[in-house]
C-alpha cells in the first residue's frame, strides 16, 4: 500500500530501549534501533521509548535543526558523524550527517546540529519503500487504556448527569422534561383553584372588579399625594423667598443707620 507523510515526524515501533536525542536506523523488521558508528540512519528520537512501544523520530530531511546527544567534545561548525549508541561525534566514520551549530564542551550534552544533504538523501533512500516501515502509535500514558473509537457510546447532550455529594449516587436528569413537568403542574394547580371557586359559586368577574377598582383608587391617591407634595414644595420656595427679602431689607436699614445691631 502506498503511503504519504507530509510531516517530518514519523512514529515507529522501538526495536530496543531508546533514549531521547539519539540517532536511529531502520531495521529489517520495520522497527527502529540505535545506529552505531558508520551506519546509515534515518533521524533522531524526540522522546524516550521502551522496547516494543511507540517512538517518534524526526527524519533527517525534516525542516529545522536537531538536538543530538554528543559522544565527545567538538567545536561549532565541526563536521559530525554517527557514533556508538546513536550519539554524534566529530570522529570520521561513514558519511557526514550533520554540522555542529554550537560547540560541545562535554560528552553527553544535547547539541544543536544541522542535518547534512548526505543525511537527508540517505533518509529519502531508506524510506523510499513504504512497505519497509511499520508505524506505531505512541505508547499510552500510565493508567490509560486505548479504546476503539468505533466502540464509544455517546450520551445525549440534552441529558445532564448530577451527583449527590451526600450519598455519592449518580442520576441522569433530563432538565427540559423537568421544566415541562413543573410548568404543567403549576397550570394544573391554578386550574384546580379556579374550579374550586367556581364550584363554590364565586363569580370570578365580581372578584376581579373590586381589585381593579382598588388599584385605580390607589393610583388616584398617589396622584393626589404627588400634587400635595408639589404644593408643599412651592410653599417652601415662597417662604424662602420672603425670608430672603426680609433679610435684604434689614441689611438696607442697617446700612442707613436706621437699625441698631446691639
Amino acid at each position: 500500500m502506498n503511503t504519504r507523510r507530509d510531516s517530518g515526524f514519523v512514529s515507529f515501533t522501538a526495536g530496543e530501549a531508546l533514549a531521547i536525542n539519539r540517532i536511529v536506523k531502520l531495521s529489517a523488521a520495520g522497527t527502529v534501533t540505535l545506529a552505531d558508528a558508520g551506519q546509515d540512519s534515518i533521524g533522531v528520537t524526540v522522546n524516550p521509548a521502551a522496547s516494543g512501544s511507540g517512538v517518534t523520530v524526526k527524519l533527517w530531511n525534516a525542516e529545522g535543526t536537531f538536538l543530538v546527544e554528543a559522544a565527545d567534545t567538538f567545536a561549532a561548525g565541526a563536521a559530525l558523524y554517527c557514533a556508538v549508541d546513536g550519539k554524534i561525534s566529530d570522529t570520521v566514520s561513514g558519511v557526514t550527517i550533520a554540522t555542529a551549530n554550537e560547540a560541545c564542551a562535554a560528552a553527553a550534552q544535547a547539541i544543536e546540529v544541522i542535518a547534512s544533504s548526505a543525511a537527508q538523501a540517505l533518509t529519502s533512500s531508506v524510506l523510499a519503500d513504504p512497505a519497509a516501515i511499520t508505524a506505531s502509535a505512541p505508547a499510552a500514558c500510565a493508567g490509560q487504556t486505548a479504546s476503539d473509537p468505533a466502540g464509544l457510546t455517546y450520551a445525549d447532550p440534552a441529558a445532564v448527569t448530577t451527583v449527590n455529594p451526600a450519598w455519592g449516587n449518580t442520576t441522569t436528569v433530563d432538565q427540559a422534561a423537568n421544566l415541562n413537568t413543573f410548568g404543567a403542574a403549576v397550570v394544573a394547580d391554578l386550574g384546580a383553584i379556579r374550579d374550586v371557586l367556581l364550584a363554590a359559586g364565586v363569580d370570578l368577574g365580581v372578584l376581579r372588579t373590586p381589585i381593579v377598582a382598588n388599584i385605580a383608587d390607589n393610583a388616584a391617591q398617589k396622584t393626589a399625594i404627588d400634587a400635595n407634595n408639589a404644593e408643599i414644595d412651592a410653599t417652601i420656595d415662597d417662604v424662602t423667598a420672603v425670608r430672603t427679602s426680609y433679610l435684604s431689607a434689614l441689611d438696607i436699614l442697617e446700612a442707613n443707620g436706621m437699625r441698631s445691631t446691639s
